[in-house]
């Protein structure tokens, strides 16, 4: 999972490094590793958050039209400062590349006649996916002869993107800016990661989220599809987009955006995610009644986990009948601790995270939301914490369905054995936890209730949920 964003501006316009400034920002939730922009012919990638390397934007000619920038959450790849988006290569065309996603055939891509070629040059290439992507399609392109200039071009580009859909497997949504072009957008066949675009007077934008384009004040004009090219060839003074769809395509996306990744204030694949996540806590709401045989009168409060759950809790709420109350307090100010990869850090951090509110928890009975359960580093801390405060009981809900098996599609679960929840019942759990009971959300339920808000979406991308 990362976050994406182009604007492409048919005029030359001061304002627009400022947008991607403001744009980068609004989806930072997305990835915290590192973050890059570029235009035509000048990129800068960095280390940490955007807001800490604001300085560095003075390096762009503030007359450029055309930008691309992404915030980088490590799925694969080395730490390694080539690995930092956008992937920038040149060999007589000059491309920059920017992928939201996780490629899971990347050896064979290794093998392919153009990777070889490419990498026979000399290049000083990195070894995340998108840097394998970056030099099949730029190999590819130089393949065909016509200048960049013909129509014949336009052609090409389409070729090529084609080539992708054909070889690679995973997920990807991807912008590529080629010099003396354009601006290409691509997402793949089955919608896994999110992108979306819209206008504002000459001006387009691509984002993973619609919140970027609320804030900045485009209007939206409609989710890209599974499989979509979409064309921006404003360098050859042509203004209008051009669209092609691969074919056989379903949209089956990734059911953990509307859980935890995306923003509340965003709309994915036509579903609002503030609407799903509400509607997911009535749901996880009658599955607690269930799982308690309706009864509930010990039940003192609910407490969400901050922030994602509070609109879970909201959803339980209106079920259950039991009181919200924010019994714990979190720093804003330290990373999500789900996408760090480092099991040590992730602890320090989750201890720094989050503090509480003791008499929320004195002698009560507790039922806790969070927005899911994976690894249970989190979790174990947030019970501590209210153990500390002498809580009387504590049943621990989780909106997410329980997360079993590992994930190749855009998140950092590495093995089985470092989930909780993998060959476990819920009582072995609950045990490991220290609590007097876990409740996980329905899967079907879920899925089903999303479906019914969009009819176009076939299914979703669920296996982190599936053994």
């Amino acid at each position: 999972m990362c976050g994406i964003l182009a604007i492409v501006n048919q005029e030359y316009d001061n304002t627009t490094i400022l947008d991607v400034y403001d744009g980068l920002t609004s989806i930072q939730h997305r990835g915290q590793d590192g973050f890059g922009i570029c235009c035509d012919d000048r990129a800068i990638r960095r280390n940490g958050l955007v807001s800490m390397n604001i300085q560095d934007f003075n390096i762009f000619d503030k007359s450029k039209n055309s930008f691309i920038g992404h915030v980088r959450y490590r799925t694969n790849g080395e730490i390694d400062d080539r690995n930092i988006q956008p992937i920038v290569y040149e060999d007589k065309i000059r491309i920059s590349l920017i992928h939201n996603g996780n490629i899971i055939n990347t050896e064979q891509l290794q093998t392919t006649r153009e990777y070889q070629e490419f990498i026979s040059g000399n290049h000083n290439i990195g070894s995340s996916d998108s840097c394998i992507i970056t030099a099949i399609f730029l190999r590819k392109l130089q393949s065909y002869e016509n200048h960049i200039s013909n129509e014949k071009y336009i052609s090409n580009v389409i070729e090529c993107c084609k080539y992708l859909y054909e070889i690679l497997i995973g997920s990807y949504a991807i912008c590529i800016n080629i010099e003396n072009f354009g601006t290409i957008v691509l997402r793949d066949k089955y919608g896994i990661r999110p992108l979306i675009y819209g206008i504002k007077d000459n001006s387009y934008i691509i984002s993973s989220e619609s919140s970027v384009l609320q804030h900045l004040n485009y209007k939206i004009i409609r989710d890209v599809k599974p499989g979509e090219v979409i064309l921006f060839p404003t360098k050859i003074n042509i203004y209008e987009p051009i669209f092609y769809e691969y074919g056989n395509t379903e949209l089956k996306p990734c059911l953990f955006e509307y859980i935890y990744f995306a923003r509340a204030d965003s709309i994915i694949d036509k579903i609002s995610v503030y609407d799903a996540r509400y509607k997911m806590g009535q749901i996880l709401g009658k599955t607690i009644l269930k799982q308690l045989n309706n009864d509930v009168d010990k039940i003192d409060y609910i407490v969400p986990v901050p922030d994602t759950s509070s609109i879970f809790s909201l959803g339980v709420h209106n079920i259950i009948k039991k009181d919200i109350h924010y019994g714990f307090i979190k720093n804003n100010y330290i990373k999500r601790t789900f996408i760090m990869e480092n099991h040590n850090i992730i602890k320090q951090n989750v201890k720094k995270k989050l503090h509480v509110v003791e008499e929320i928890f004195k002698n009560k009975n507790i039922i806790i939301i969070d927005d899911s359960i994976v690894r249970g580093n989190t979790s174990k801390h947030i019970i501590n914490l209210a153990k500390k405060c002498n809580v009387n009981s504590i049943i621990f809900c989780s909106a997410s369905p329980a997360v079993l098996n590992t994930n190749n599609y855009g998140i950092y679960i590495a093995t089985c054995e470092e989930l909780i929840a993998h060959n476990k019942t819920n009582e072995e759990i609950a045990e490991i936890l220290g609590i007097d009971k876990i409740i996980y959300n329905d899967l079907q339920e879920i899925t089903q209730c999303l479906k019914k808000i969009n009819p176009d979406i076939k299914g979703f991308e669920t296996s982190m949920f599936e053994e």
